[in-house]
């Protein structure tokens, strides 16, 4: 993830689930199917695992 991070500029943020592909279309059916009403009850459910911070560009 670290090279993610520094790629994009941005933190990378992880969880401990390894299929987040499968967990990102279940909140997506709960939300369109109305067992979640916004994305903010979905962010509160998933837990931040580690954060990759960018680091400053390498010289070469």
């Amino acid at each position: 993830m670290q090279p993610k991070a520094d790629i994009t500029g941005i933190p990378v943020e992880t969880t401990r689930v390894t299929e987040t592909g499968c967990l990102g279309a279940a909140f997506l059916a709960g939300l369109v199917s109305g067992i979640y009403s916004s994305y903010e009850d979905i962010k509160e459910i998933v837990k931040v695992d580690s954060v990759f911070e960018p680091r400053k560009p390498m010289l070469l």
